[in-house]
């Protein structure tokens, strides 16, 4: 699921659960190093319904990283000087070492639960809404290229089909996640408004909200407040009258189309590759280890997760569109960048700690020793900071300082947590560590200081 960062282009936080405190640290983030606010944000039909399957394509990734969504900035090859970092020598092309994967996270199916092969995506609009035309656009690209294949095949993920439905019908002005199960199954049987699932095969429903439906999620939290798009399964599907189906909800948030498309894609992949999210025991690839912070801070657990702010700007021939790289396991094993498809003009980059997790004693502090890293040569990103809690054993550390606010490919820096006197022994603290370069892409990392 996708949670609300404000204000910036192009920046969305995906997550499990709610951070309200990310939202100002990405838009920090991104003010510092140059961005401009307020452009696009990322994160329910009957009228005659046209099928596409998925077929080669001739559409080409453009080699623009995107900006906003009607635009794009190209980051510069140069690095600059760095006030407070160290310039710790590179060596291999374009950077340092490659990443240890002892730090990255490990996405896995340790149970090999099934994945959605074929996605039989349903693109699911109402009356009005202002991009109807443009995300029905968006699904037939996915059928007929190979963006899912490049970016998802390795998970067992195979073709993507497209129905697109235009409701004919208004949206609500407020829709449950049980009442949007009730309306999918009404409009199934009996009134055939969406394509019920085939013999052997599982429909995804993805249905695209206007601004003005307010959506609330299976744990309460509101669209455009708390998150902008979610995927889950039916809960009850030996009891329902359609049977099983999957169904993700985009909302928009008023920041753009660009984020109406990048939301759409993050959850058709990760629906895709980990379809069942309510039964625990189903669940398919994501990071999937409870003592890592990526999985402690609720936020970055699945494959478009891990990759959020990191987007693409595809040239389809016909159409441009916004879209989220994803997560590729593989990529990141062999040490280079992890998202792909893989921008050929700007490079991936992030901070890498020598460690995910520090303990100290309390009345002293952890120290983080951080080094940029990019899968090429890339000119100084901004970094910056927030807290977060882990759900077990909390405490609440001093304000965390970074030794540099800015930093580059092989720099190294620290980041300093202070613990305060009496905390108790075990305890634990969370710091996301945020980089973002000005043209609206962005990592984060997080971490965890344990009280000894």
């Amino acid at each position: 699921m996708r949670t609300l960062a404000l204000a910036t282009p192009i920046l969305m936080l995906s997550a499990c659960g709610n951070n309200t405190g990310l939202n100002a640290s990405v838009s920090s983030a991104a003010a510092a190093s140059g961005t401009t606010s307020g452009a696009s944000t990322s994160t329910g039909t009957a009228s005659t319904a046209t099928t596409s399957t998925a077929t080669t394509s001739t559409a080409t990734t453009s080699a623009t990283s995107t900006g906003t969504a009607s635009g794009s900035a190209t980051s510069s090859a140069s690095s600059s000087p760095n006030s407070g970092a160290s310039t710790t020598s590179s060596s291999t092309s374009g950077g340092i070492p490659d990443p240890d994967p002892s730090i990255l996270p490990v996405i896995s199916n340790p149970n090999h639960n099934p994945v959605l092969s074929p996605i039989e995506v349903v693109t699911v609009t109402f009356t009005g809404y202002p991009y109807t035309s443009q995300v029905q656009a968006l699904g037939d690209y996915l059928a007929h290229s190979n963006y899912i294949a490049e970016s998802v095949g390795e998970y067992g993920v195979g073709a993507l089909t497209n129905t697109n439905v235009d409701t004919g019908q208004a949206a609500p002005m407020t829709a449950t996640d049980t009442s949007i199960q009730s309306w999918i199954s009404a409009n199934v049987v009996p009134a055939g408004r969406l394509p019920a699932p085939a013999s052997g095969a599982t429909p995804l429903y993805v249905l695209y909200y206007p601004a003005s439906t307010q959506v609330t999620n299976q744990a309460g939290g509101q669209s455009c407040v708390s998150f902008s798009g979610y995927h889950l399964e039916n809960f009850n599907q030996l009891l329902s009258s359609v049977g099983a189906y999957y169904y993700a909800v985009i909302s928009d948030c008023g920041t753009g189309l660009g984020d109406v498309e990048s939301i759409a894609l993050h959850e058709i992949a990760e629906a895709a590759s980990d379809p069942q999210v309510i039964n625990v025991f189903q669940n398919g690839w994501a990071d999937r280890d409870t003592a890592s912070p990526y999985v402690q801070s609720n936020l970055i657990t699945e494959i478009a997760d891990l990759c959020e702010g990191q987007y693409l700007e595809v040239d389809a021939g016909t159409a441009l569109f916004t879209l989220q790289q994803l997560w590729s396991e593989a990529a990141a094993l062999d040490g280079g960048a992890p998202c792909v498809p893989v921008d050929p003009l700007r490079p991936y980059y992030t901070v890498l700690p020598d460690s995910l997790k520090v303990t100290a004693a309390a009345g002293s502090s952890a120290v983080f020793h951080l080094t940029g890293w990019s899968s090429a040569p890339l000119r100084a990103w901004a970094l910056t900071t927030s807290g977060w809690s882990p759900a077990l054993n909390a405490f609440t550390p001093g304000t965390p300082q970074l030794g540099a606010t800015t930093l580059s490919n092989g720099q190294t820096t620290t980041l300093t947590v202070p613990i305060p006197s009496g905390t108790a022994s075990g305890a634990a603290a969370g710091v996301y560590i945020y980089s973002a370069i000005g043209d609206g892409t962005y990592a984060v990392v997080p971490v965890m200081a344990y009280a000894q």
